[in-house]
């Protein structure tokens, strides 16, 4: 007769990975890395990321994480009002825009020469565009070997042959 074992004198065993591990993992997901990223860093299987994150540990853990970062919201916002009346142009300038990243009102890095351009007609944009394609072809071609068609040799010339010394 096989023997039985009864389920309730049976032990479950903690998480394989060690704590500290389980801890970087949290941090890691809390300062936006992707689970991708964090298995790969940390050398552990992506299903073993995302069990960390869902279990009672990493889902308490991630709560009082969050909790903390929602209570300095107020000293962080008293910090850019303060940067936002600074006496340097520059500090105020750099503050204004960090938060208009943030809001999603300027693209990351800044607002693009090309944004602040005013709206250009179709004639014009794909001039802009051809010769954005003509430099990167010369480019290719000088730095790679591309061969270009026989139109390019004229601008190739033209390129090679001195011009004017500005400011003389």
């Amino acid at each position: 007769m096989p023997r039985t074992t009864a389920k309730c004198h049976q032990k479950t065993r903690g998480p394989y990975t060690p704590a500290p591990v389980r801890k970087r993992v949290i941090v890691r997901h809390i300062s936006g890395e992707s689970n991708r990223r964090i298995s790969a860093e940390e050398q552990i299987d992506r299903g073993t990321v995302a069990r960390i994150l869902t279990g009672s540990e990493g889902a308490a853990l991630i709560a009082r994480y969050r909790e903390q970062l929602l209570a300095m919201v107020p000293q962080a916002m008293a910090v850019y009002k303060q940067l936002l009346n600074s006496k340097d142009e520059r500090v105020r300038a750099a503050a204004a825009t960090k938060i208009l990243e943030w809001l999603l009102v300027f693209p990351k890095g800044g607002v693009c020469p090309e944004q602040t351009m005013p709206e250009q007609d179709n004639d014009q944009r794909k001039l802009l565009f051809l010769g954005q394609i003509t430099e990167m072809m010369l480019y290719k071609q000088r730095r790679y070997g591309v061969p270009l068609p026989p139109i390019f040799d004229e601008l190739k010339l033209a390129e090679l042959q001195p011009g004017p010394v500005r400011g003389s």
